[in-house]
């Protein structure tokens, strides 16, 4: 871990009532003038936004940088975002669902030109069938959830229980000719992932994901669990909590909680849990059958895109009920920059950009 730099940290306190309430986590010495700049801008965004808490961690060259708090993980408390302040990520857990999927290709447990009919012979044939691969870069013609789907609210024992929600739906197209993103597809893909290592999923993902990594604040939202450190959740600029919600029915399309030093430490680690050749195709944006680039230009689990001037960016947002993430990852530059908050707002790569140019454009500090 990191040592904190107190100069720094006596520093942001001093100004913290300039700013608003914020919390200062860590501060590289060598990019204050970029920090200084950043947070005024962060702290903004938070204001405009009108989330409760937003918090926000940035790297270089798998070096943190800057990682800082702003507003309340509890309004009644005042209970300040802390580095374990574990944030709804959304859809941001099919990008840690795509890394255990390729630590599974690695271990030699599956093929992703496999069909999902090989792995799971009960469920539902289809029209057609459609690869492991495809369900990963949502070209399987899964259906997406509905809004009576993303409101269910019930506890759900099993990824048996969560298939039965829409197993007998019809394919929505011929699977590789088209692009539908869909978090069911990915509840699927777990469902895969369960019957090929043989583990249950979720406990796949703490062993062979995050173990490994020293990850310890990236956990399933279970109610039935008392998790410490996890915000409270709202909508945009209330005091009172969201009523509570169950995501049991969705853990790898969309379940998870997770920080931002967890999810920074994830990125830039990422070499040492899987192979650059797999982190190669998993960063692939993958063609439709035609040869057309799909819309999003979506891998598995995560979206590229390349800038006029060439720069690849790799990154995924996730929106839950009083939750809102967006990590994005710059190749040649090697930076890694994650946004989370305790609201249901918007932001995006536009944002995660306005912070890195902050650093970018800086010369470090001597």
């Amino acid at each position: 871990m990191k040592k904190l730099i107190f100069l720094c940290s006596f520093l942001f306190v001093c100004i913290s009532s300039v700013c608003g309430q914020s919390n200062l986590i860590y501060a590289d010495r060598d990019h204050l003038d970029a920090i200084s700049e950043a947070r005024n801008y962060v702290d903004s965004l938070r204001e405009v936004l009108k989330t409760q808490g937003l918090a926000v961690s940035i790297s270089i060259k798998d070096k943190m940088v800057w990682s800082e708090g702003f507003g309340y993980a509890d309004i009644e408390t005042s209970e300040p975002i802390t580095e374990d302040t574990k944030f709804r990520i959304g859809s941001v857990s099919k990008s840690l669902t795509s890394i255990g999927l390729m630590k599974l290709v690695e271990q030699g447990k599956l093929s992703l030109d496999d069909n999902v009919q090989t792995y799971l012979p009960d469920f539902p044939k289809k029209k057609f069938q459609f690869t492991i691969r495809q369900l990963a870069t949502h070209q399987a013609g899964i259906s997406h959830y509905s809004k009576e789907d993303y409101y269910i609210n019930e506890r759900f024992n099993s990824l048996d229980e969560s298939l039965e929600i829409f197993q007998d739906r019809d394919l929505a197209f011929e699977p590789g000719t088209n692009f539908l993103y869909s978090t069911f597809g990915y509840v699927l893909l777990s469902a895969v992932m369960e019957e090929a290592s043989g583990m249950d999923f979720l406990d796949y993902m703490q062993k062979e994901v995050f173990e490994p990594l020293g990850i310890r604040n990236t956990v399933p939202d279970d109610l039935g669990k008392d998790i410490p450190h996890k915000a409270t959740f709202y909508m945009p600029g209330e005091q009172t909590p969201l009523q509570t919600v169950d995501l049991s029915y969705k853990w790898a399309g969309g379940g998870y909680l997770s920080t931002t030093s967890d999810m920074i430490k994830i990125i830039d680690q990422l070499d040492d849990l899987i192979s650059e050749e797999s982190i190669e195709q998993l960063w692939t944006p993958a063609p439709l059958r035609n040869g057309e680039m799909n819309p999003q230009s979506y891998t598995m689990g995560w979206r590229k895109k390349t800038t006029d001037s060439g720069e690849e960016i790799i990154h995924h947002g996730g929106l839950s009920p009083g939750g809102r993430a967006f990590v994005a990852t710059l190749l040649k530059e090697d930076m890694t920059v994650v946004l989370l908050a305790n609201s249901t707002v918007q932001f995006d790569l536009k944002e995660a950009l306005s912070i890195v140019d902050f650093f970018r454009n800086q010369k470090p500090n001597k």
